[in-house]
């Protein structure tokens, strides 16, 4: 499954405009071939602005869906700009998720070109604030207005959705009830626990209930559950990152002892600490380790961490965002 921009794969062109015209046409007693003839022509003049585009989401040839980057959006709020628009999953796609794919492409296409804000307008309820949109107010036309801030925290949904992210040797994707396996087999090994209170003895049942709560402390933007995997898709570690306040984060790892002295921990940290810095507005992440636990102070040390006090029995680490560093 790959993302596009529609540039890149014109003879879907006219498959998108008639799609588009067809789900949201103002004017259903127009002529229906001429106007899609129009918003092909319009594509071509806007093509290349910079707050202008459409994203495709295809696989193995097929279209999927599509989402669009707009500078105007109708007639209501002509002072704002640009627009998040057009987030279209064909029919036999939709309730499979696609939606957040469409909508991370578009995230992270925006921040390429320099947008810190999106706005967008729809008779949804409760949809788009799942990607962390914040309503404005009623449009008056049966519309609702929304802003997507996407440096902040509270976007921290649209973070998730760019993953799986990739490293030489891995891919970091976002944790599921699926890898009670790894964290089952991680409470047995007396290596991997003892930092952790010794080898915990829980059942299936309980350990995935765990699971489950850290996916739902995701969904109250408290925290980012992620599972790191060799390319060939083995799990062997979870990081977690934590919610401190609006600049601040937390970030906390184990790892399957099996995989341990290979530095995977490390390649994995440095990946989600350098999207962390570049996507959420993250001024500082601290991590809280014991002083004789060196696997894991080496860890922080090769990621640039450094001791700033203590706090019970553990040593508080910090690292900084690169612009913080530089002043």
């Amino acid at each position: 499954m790959e993302v596009y921009n529609l540039k890149e794969q014109l003879s879907l062109l006219p498959l998108v405009m008639t799609l588009e015209y067809d789900e949201w046409a103002d004017h259903k007693d127009e002529n229906r071939e001429e106007r899609i003839q129009k918003k092909i022509k319009q594509y071509y003049e806007y093509m290349d602005e910079p707050y202008y585009c459409k994203l495709v989401l295809m696989d193995q040839g097929m279209l999927i869906g599509f989402i669009s980057l707009f500078p105007k959006d109708g007639v209501e709020e002509e002072n704002l700009s640009p627009w998040y628009a057009t987030m279209y999953v064909l029919p036999e796609y939709r309730g499979l998720g696609y939606s957040k794919y469409l909508h991370g492409a578009l995230v992270k296409e925006a921040l390429k070109r320099g947008i810190d804000t999106l706005y967008l307008k729809t008779d949804l309820v409760h949809f788009y604030e799942k990607f962390g949109a914040r309503f404005i107010k009623e449009l008056g036309n049966g519309k609702r207005l929304y802003q997507l801030n996407l440096h902040g925290n509270f976007n921290m949904y649209s973070f998730y959705e760019l993953f799986p992210y990739y490293t030489e040797r891995l891919y970091v994707r976002p944790t599921t009830v699926e890898d009670v396996s790894l964290l089952l087999k991680m409470d047995s090994q007396e290596e991997t626990q003892k930092y952790l209170g010794g080898v915990k003895h829980a059942s299936e049942p309980e350990r995935t209930l765990f699971l489950e709560k850290k996916i739902q402390s995701f969904e109250k933007r408290e925290l980012i559950p992620f599972t790191v995997c060799l390319k060939e898709g083995i799990p062997v570690g979870f990081i977690d990152l934590k919610k401190l306040d609006d600049s601040d984060m937390e970030i906390s790892y184990i790892f399957d002892y099996d995989y341990w002295k290979k530095g995977y921990c490390t390649e994995a940290v440095q990946k989600i600490l350098t999207k962390a810095f570049d996507c959420l507005d993250v001024e500082k992440v601290i991590a809280y380790t014991l002083p004789d636990n060196m696997n894991s102070t080496r860890v922080l040390q090769k990621n640039g961490f450094e001791v700033h006090g203590k706090k019970d029995d553990f040593q508080i680490y910090e690292c900084f965002s690169r612009e913080e560093g530089e002043e």
